[in-house]
């Protein structure tokens, strides 16, 4: 079994230069858990998901400091604090998406793409054609197309 015969079509897509509040709409409107970004040649240039969104109403973490003879000093591997305000105050999809977006082949095995979700930490990976986006395999497309039929 291929991508394509798990993958979602045809595709909800959004422009970078769209705002927030079209994206969730159209995410609402289809019930979906994520929005492809395309370029003006339709090609991913990121993806808008669910985790993304919610860190507009989750609790801001900032950046985990050392504090020494008055200096603040910003510990690694947390985002900073700058990247934590963009996101919350984000007008635009480019400001709130996730990029570069991970993507795969209408031809590659079931059992690579959700090697690859795992490996990646993601949900939602968009399917290309040719370079051309048409459709994409979510967590759920596997789950109920894939594992249901094995077992």
């Amino acid at each position: 079994m291929l991508a394509r015969d798990v993958m979602s079509h045809p595709v909800v897509r959004v422009r970078p230069d769209a705002t927030v509040g079209e994206a969730v709409r159209l995410m609402a409107e289809h019930r979906l858990g994520a929005v492809v970004v395309v370029d003006e040649q339709d090609t991913p240039c990121g993806i808008l998901t669910e985790s993304d969104l919610l860190v507009r109403v989750a609790h801001p973490h900032y950046p985990p400091v050392f504090s020494i003879l008055g200096a603040v000093i910003p510990l690694p591997g947390g985002e900073s604090l700058d990247e934590t305000l963009r996101k919350i105050t984000a007008v635009l999809v480019s400001e709130l998406m996730t990029s570069p977006v991970h993507t795969t082949s209408v031809d590659t095995p079931v059992a690579s793409v959700a090697d690859q979700m795992v490996e990646e930490k993601v949900r939602h990976i968009p399917v290309l054609e040719g370079g051309r986006l048409v459709g994409v395999v979510s967590r759920g497309d596997l789950v109920r197309r894939y594992l249901v039929t094995r077992e």
